[in-house]
């Protein structure tokens, strides 16, 4: 009679698999972590770029409008905090920045309070608004310029500047 050999029924995995596949699935959980991290990251910064192209250009359109409606250079009013355009006699749109939020206000020297319209234009990322007066070939033309100066170690980049001259139709402008 022959006897043979009993074969280990092996019913479960050692130790060390079960150690190797748990560190293999930690590492896999660490790095999708990690991935939606920086993707998160990464729409977040998009959505904010996006955002402030879409106001910028809101503000673009308004500012040059708003230029073309003076009727005289010397009804522009520039200062470091804030630009006036004296568009009739009793109505002057002002344009002020704070804390990267360029205001633009209608008031009216007939009401009271003064202030009859106001919009704000919020830029996440304006760090410096300066409006300044240019002359090309006699002609008169305002600038707006915004400057983000995202870090420190890169260069600044201009989120927006427009040239705008003073009394000229909307429907002349070309872009």
């Amino acid at each position: 009679m022959l006897v043979r050999p009993k074969q280990s029924m092996r019913g479960g995995h050692t130790l060390t698999e079960m150690v190797i596949v748990i560190s293999i699935m930690s590492m896999l959980v660490t790095l999708s972590v990690l991935l939606m991290t920086k993707l998160i990251h990464i729409d977040t910064a998009g959505r904010r770029t996006m955002t402030d192209s879409l106001v910028a250009g809101q503000l673009a359109d308004q500012f040059r409008r708003d230029i073309h409606a003076v009727t005289e250079v010397g009804s522009i009013l520039l200062s470091e905090e804030s630009l006036d355009l004296l568009v009739s006699r009793k109505q002057t749109i002002r344009y002020q920045h704070q804390e990267g939020t360029v205001i633009r206000q209608v008031l009216d020297a007939a009401v009271e309070p003064n202030v009859i319209n106001r919009a704000s234009y919020a830029l996440s990322s304006a760090d410096h608004v300066a409006w300044t007066m240019v002359t090309h070939h006699d002609e008169p033309f305002v600038q707006l310029t915004i400057i983000s100066l995202e870090r420190p170690d890169r260069p600044e980049k201009v989120l927006l500047h427009v040239i705008a001259e003073p009394n000229r139709p909307t429907h002349e402008m070309s872009k």
